[in-house]
């Protein structure tokens, strides 16, 4: 009896241990950030104040309320892709297309930083100190980021149109599902 369980306990660490090492997976150098690789959908909203600058955040008026839906492709060594649309709805509801490009890191025990610079379709932006933290599902198969620092966000819009800078501070969810590796 003293001997069947003790064969249990060895499997059910020999199991646990097969599946944590699916959750840490390194490259061989230590880099976890190989456990992200591959192809996500994501979606997510977010709500942002605003201001003139950096001090009159929240002063002009009521919060501006952003959707978006995209692929954000991981290329398994700290860099982050990221291609969207969404709907920005303060007065009057308009649309946007960006892409976005930023570093991010996975820690051992699943947890994500990602930072992100947007470029609006056709150079008519540029957003600078996107900040998400989140966590990583198991394999690696979803990844749950939230915004929710008192992080200053610049956006800026080139002279070719009004010219136009704005700072907000933003929070929100967003949700990726792998797609494929």
């Amino acid at each position: 009896m003293r001997t069947q369980r003790l064969f249990a306990y060895a499997f059910a660490v020999c199991l646990v241990s097969l599946l944590a090492g699916t959750v840490m997976a390194e490259d061989g150098n230590g880099n976890s950030n190989a456990l992200l690789q591959g192809k996500y959908r994501h979606s997510g909203s977010i709500s942002c104040a605003v201001g003139e600058t950096p001090e009159s955040i929240g002063s002009s008026g009521p919060p501006v309320l952003i959707t978006f839906t995209g692929i954000t492709i991981y290329d398994g060594r700290g860099t982050a892709r990221v291609k969207e649309h969404g709907i920005v709805s303060s007065g009057i509801p308009s649309s946007f297309e960006d892409d976005c490009i930023g570093p991010y890191h996975v820690n051992r025990n699943g947890s994500i930083s990602r930072e992100s610079t947007c470029t609006g379709a056709g150079g008519s932006y540029k957003l600078s100190g996107i900040k998400w933290k989140g966590q990583i599902g198991v394999e690696g198969s979803v990844v749950d980021l939230s915004s929710a620092e008192l992080v200053v966000q610049k956006l800026e819009v080139p002279a070719e149109y009004p010219t136009f800078t704005q700072y907000r501070i933003c929070g929100g969810l967003e949700t990726e599902v792998r797609l494929q590796p």
